[in-house]
């Protein structure tokens, strides 16, 4: 699972507990496009340091990549090959992923030529806008050809990296222009929360929860299949008006072994983690609300306007 802002988890808390939050809050903090990103940097806790297991996903999707790869340079034998990597985040699996493409590119031309021209590459890095993209652009310098480009001697192709801050629910790029889409541990994410789950009469549907938990009802939970089946299909209707004839998708996102959806270790999972935030963010609020009262305390001790221009009263109102 990628590690992922507090706020982000916090807005969904926020959403299912409404009749005792402001809604001037809960607005603040429910802006996918700005909130909603891996966490920054490279520190202990950031996402570059926390993503073994996107890691070994990405190495076990390597062959298929790689054959993907084959197929559309010996089918349509592109002179710039376009590939687009959705929902990249930042770090070293970032790298990887380039770092295997101009990889299996390199062999591939190395073993065909005289038979073609060098293919160059554009490779896309897309995220939403709030991604650290800094932090990842800063890092190409570490970008390092494969084993196999040192061990062969293999001349690396031309590449060319660009950045692309917006949301994959929307179109992307022009008409029949991208040869390879690859999307890897993100599209079990959905492009806003189902607006069905909005408290209706006050009543919050998914009271205390941030996922799918035994006391979650049956109505959220087609909300989310709903959800998904709208944003997957707009996702593929997307794509599909973007990807040249002949080109190839490799999509890897997190799916569920059982049917039940009540039952899972991410059930489990955002359960204790739903608790531990109910805890928090119950303390944070009473601190908040004694900061407002604080603040208004202390703003009717220090003065009041007159009546007339210029002229201010001091008053303590401990004894009124």
């Amino acid at each position: 699972m990628k590690s992922i802002q507090i706020h982000w988890v916090l807005s969904l808390f926020l959403l299912n507990n409404q009749e005792t939050i402001p809604t001037k809050f809960l607005v603040m903090m429910t802006n996918l496009q700005r909130d909603f990103h891996m966490a920054e940097g490279n520190g202990e806790h950031s996402y570059a340091k926390n993503s073994r297991a996107q890691e070994k996903l990405m190495v076990q999707t390597t062959p298929i990549v790689e054959d993907a790869i084959k197929e559309v340079c010996t089918a349509l034998v592109p002179k710039t090959m376009v590939i687009a990597d959705l929902g990249c985040s930042s770090g070293p699996n970032t790298l990887l992923f380039i770092s295997n493409v101009i990889n299996i590119i390199a062999g591939q031309c190395n073993k065909s030529i005289g038979e073609c021209d060098p293919v160059e590459l554009q490779i896309f890095l897309n995220d939403l806008p709030g991604n650290d993209f800094n932090q990842l652009f800063s890092s190409l310098e570490n970008l390092k050809h494969g084993k196999i480009i040192e061990q062969m001697g293999y001349t690396p192709p031309l590449y060319y990296i660009s950045g692309l801050p917006k949301s994959y629910y929307n179109r992307l790029f022009p008409r029949r222009s991208v040869h390879l889409f690859h999307s890897a541990c993100c599209l079990h994410w959905r492009s806003q929360v189902p607006e069905e789950l909005h408290a209706r009469n006050g009543t919050p549907l998914n009271k205390d929860n941030i996922y799918i938990t035994k006391t979650t009802p049956s109505s959220v939970v087609k909300c989310f299949q709903e959800q998904f089946n709208k944003d997957f299909s707009l996702f593929l209707k997307l794509r599909h008006e973007e990807l040249v004839y002949g080109g190839k998708m490799v999509l890897t996102f997190v799916g569920r072994k059982d049917e039940d959806v009540y039952n899972g270790d991410m059930n489990q999972l955002y359960g204790l983690l739903a608790r531990s935030l109910q805890s928090l963010v119950a303390k944070a609020f009473s601190y908040l609300l004694l900061l407002v009262q604080l603040l208004d305390w202390y703003t009717d001790r220090f003065w009041r306007r007159g009546r007339d221009k210029g002229q201010v009263e001091f008053s303590d109102t401990r004894d009124s």
